[in-house]
Order: structure tokens, then C-alpha cells, then sequence
């Protein structure tokens, strides 16, 4: 007998992923494939393009913590 984790609606995880979260991450993982390629061929450079997009990457990180109702209490 088979032991899969099911979901609320009966469904195998796998039957849940969408491609739209498919193109989410494999388009995260090529941008960062593509800005560690650029920072290893900007040699002279390659520290302030780091900072530059760490500081980048903390910002959108910083933006959508901020639309998340994580720590907000309910009203009722």
C-alpha cells in the first residue's frame, strides 16, 4: 500500500504544482545563474555589483515581506 501525504482536496503533492509555479522558480534559478555569471566576468567590478545586488535583493525582499500579513492581528 502506497503512504502519500495528501492534501486537503485528496490530491498527491505533485498533483498541485502549477506551471505557473514552475516558470517562478526556473526563472529564479536562471537569474541568479546569469548574475553570478556576470559577477564572475566583472572582475575588476565584481564586489560593487555584488553589494549592488545584494542591496537589490534585500529590498524586493523588504517590499514583499511588507504585503504579507505575517504578524498582524486579525480583527474580528
Amino acid at each position: 500500500m502506497e503512504n502519500y501525504q495528501l492534501n486537503a482536496n485528496g490530491e498527491k503533492w505533485y498533483q498541485t504544482i502549477t506551471f505557473k509555479m514552475v516558470l517562478l522558480v526556473s526563472g529564479t534559478l536562471t537569474t541568479l545563474y546569469i548574475f553570478i555569471f556576470i559577477l564572475l566576468a566583472l572582475k575588476e567590478y565584481s564586489y560593487l555589483a555584488g553589494n549592488i545586488g545584494l542591496f537589490v535583493l534585500l529590498a524586493v525582499m523588504m517590499i514583499v515581506s511588507a504585503r504579507q500579513k505575517l504578524f498582524r492581528q486579525k480583527s474580528e
